[in-house]
């Protein structure tokens, strides 16, 4: 019996190798961190603003301009900038708009309203999969000038925050 047991007897085989279960880092963005819809006040020259509770602001100021705020999120392609200028030579906005025409797009601007004043729009591809709307209005002898700029493939995430935020533009 010991014999024929002997006989019959195979060496195990060591088990085959699993591959490694990948592990999955759940706690980084997996790409830019979407708008918030949570709101906060952001305050600039002349002006407040709500924007998203995670953009951030920084200040700006272009060629000609008393001052300017920038606020963007983790998308630096979608942002809004407020630059305010001396208007105390021209407060005609249909000249400004007419004189601006050119950089904007070169078509006609709509008459809209910023923080409750008369205001026009102009909406323009400054890029390729980039739009904007410039708004520009003109109070207490300085010129608004207000940058809405998103990437064309985010428009159903930062379209709908941006027209909040600047439903909510006021005049200090």
């Amino acid at each position: 019996t010991f014999e024929t047991i002997q006989k019959a007897f195979v060496v195990a085989s060591p088990p085959a190798a699993k591959p490694a279960t990948p592990v999955v880092d759940t706690t980084t963005p997996k790409g830019p961190e979407p708008p918030s819809q949570t709101f906060m006040a952001a305050p600039g020259m002349g002006f407040t603003i709500q924007v998203p509770d995670n953009f951030r602001a920084k200040g700006v100021k272009a060629a000609g301009a008393l001052g300017g705020t920038e606020y963007l999120g983790s998308r630096l392609d979608c942002t809004i900038r407020v630059d305010v200028l001396d208007a105390s030579k021209q407060q005609n906005l249909d000249k400004i708009a007419n004189d601006n025409k050119a950089g904007f797009g070169g078509s006609s601007p709509s008459s809209t309203n910023l923080g409750g004043a008369k205001a026009v729009v102009f909406n323009y591809s400054p890029a390729a999969g980039i739009s904007r709307r410039v708004y520009l209005c003109v109070r207490d002898a300085k010129l608004y000038r207000v940058f809405v700029t998103w990437n064309n493939a985010e428009q159903a995430t930062y379209l709908p925050v941006f027209e909040k935020s600047m439903s909510s533009f006021q005049f200090k």
